[in-house]
């Protein structure tokens, strides 16, 4: 019996040492290779060359205007102007509906990935809504987070997701029907322009546009944005038959699952509306998005809502915003109260990561509608996190009331939601944006 209990501590003693050998293996190639790519791109980074780059949510991918309306765009053509021979580029990572804590799990892969001389951050508004990553910050003491946190930090756990995630791609591939589909370039370049134009009040226009590219290119991206375009002109029933052309043709394709969801809930079909965002979480449980606007609707109060908690709970050991949306669930309250700490704690991280990597940053507010509510109150938490790091601020916030009070109507800046800029207003906040360039003195 004594034999056999040592053998089994031996052969868990084994295991134990290969796995620590095995990640000690792991961080030193990484790090080999991660010197190896910061020193090449040193070397080969041209002598006149400066990257910024822009991270945030809708606001920096430019929701509101056409593609190359963006700030991130109308930055770059602004600093070039002047450049004195200097190729300036700006990259935009802008990503709707991410929040902070989304943007500083990649954010070192970021700077890896495009070695920027500046980065200009713009974030926190999708922390009101969006609670991945929250339920760490909550139970950041519970010994059962940190053994997550710690394995998911080890090189090892990401060597078997990066592995998984390559058979799943396979599998999906080997098994998934040939539909022709766009590029998501050129998927969100048309959707942009089309989107741009129907936000800018351009409605027959971006009608037209969709018309004509499903007359040359009839293929199945072009039918989800045409369904997505029926369902912003309030056009319910045609974008529901777009939809549902989808999911005749792939269906196990989530998307239109997704939206027609959102239709019935602008319909006030709630039955409806349930039945088809859980049918876009069962297609696609890797998806964050889905989780965060189910829960909107669904998950709001722990008693009420026990039936759809029990649906998303099937899913906790698959996706990590689960845990957050439930922790959000049953401390609503304390979620409210923390959004302004949790969105200062981020950031702070993101601000110390820059500087020990030796990259500028320029921490922006947003441009605000109205100077009320959550939008108010987050660029107060935003400034005072640039003063304690003391590092580069631009006040859209103050910039826009400015100009307001000086008799310009805010419907000349803003579109329609009162949440995004248009052309006009995003050239502003790139204006304010190479106005702390320059007196900062940040591209030399």
């Amino acid at each position: 019996m004594r034999d056999k209990k040592n053998k089994f501590m031996a052969l868990i003693l084994g295991i134990i040492s290969s796995l620590f050998l095995l990640e000690i293996i792991l961080r030193i190639t990484g790090f080999i290779h991660l010197h190896e790519a910061t020193r090449n791109k040193i070397i080969h980074k041209e002598e006149n060359s400066y990257t910024i780059l822009c991270l945030g949510d809708s606001l920096t991918f430019g929701i509101g205007a056409q593609k190359d309306k963006n700030f991130p765009r109308q930055l770059e053509n602004l600093l070039n102007k002047g450049a004195n021979g200097k190729q300036i580029k700006v990259i935009n990572r802008g990503i709707g509906g991410q929040n902070t804590a989304m943007i500083l799990d990649r954010f070192e892969d970021y700077i890896d990935e495009m070695n920027p001389d500046l980065i200009i951050l713009l974030a926190g508004g999708a922390n009101f809504w969006n609670p991945y990553g929250y339920g760490r910050r909550l139970h950041k003491e519970d010994i059962g987070y940190k053994l997550q946190d710690y394995l998911y930090s080890t090189k090892i756990f990401k060597l078997i997701k990066l592995l998984s995630l390559k058979i799943e791609n396979k599998t999906k591939q080997r098994y998934a029907p040939s539909i022709k589909m766009g590029t998501l370039p050129e998927v969100i370049d048309w959707n942009s322009k089309v989107y741009g134009c129907k936000l800018e009040g351009g409605y027959e226009e971006a009608i037209s546009r969709c018309r004509e590219i499903i007359d040359k290119t009839p293929n199945f991206s072009i039918w989800c944005s045409k369904a997505s375009e029926c369902e912003r002109e309030g056009k319910y029933k045609e974008a529901i038959l777009w939809n549902k052309k989808m999911i005749e043709k792939m269906p196990n394709f989530a998307i239109p699952y997704h939206s027609i969801g959102r239709i019935y809930i602008a319909q006030g079909n709630r039955t409806e509306a349930r039945k088809y965002f859980r049918k876009a979480i069962e297609y696609a449980p890797w998806c964050p998005q889905f989780y965060s606007f189910f829960a909107l609707y669904f998950v709001r109060d722990p008693v009420q809502d026990q039936e759809d908690l029990q649906f998303l709970e099937k899913y906790i050991n698959v996706n990590p915003i689960v845990k957050d949306i439930i922790a959000k669930t049953f401390y609503r309250e304390k979620y409210d109260q923390e959004i302004g700490d949790w969105v200062a704690l981020d950031i702070s991280s993101m601000i110390q990561i820059s500087q020990r990597r030796g990259v500028k940053i320029l921490v922006q507010n947003y441009p605000d509608y109205d100077g009320k509510g959550a939008r108010a109150y987050l660029n107060i938490i935003l400034k005072e996190i640039t003063q304690k790091h003391s590092v580069p601020f631009v006040d859209n916030e103050r910039a826009f009331q400015e100009i307001f009070l000086n008799g310009e109507k805010k419907e000349d800046y803003f579109v329609i939601d009162r949440t995004h800029c248009n052309e006009k207003g995003y050239g502003i906040v790139a204006e304010n944006i190479y106005n702390c360039i320059q007196e900062d003195k940040l591209i030399k």
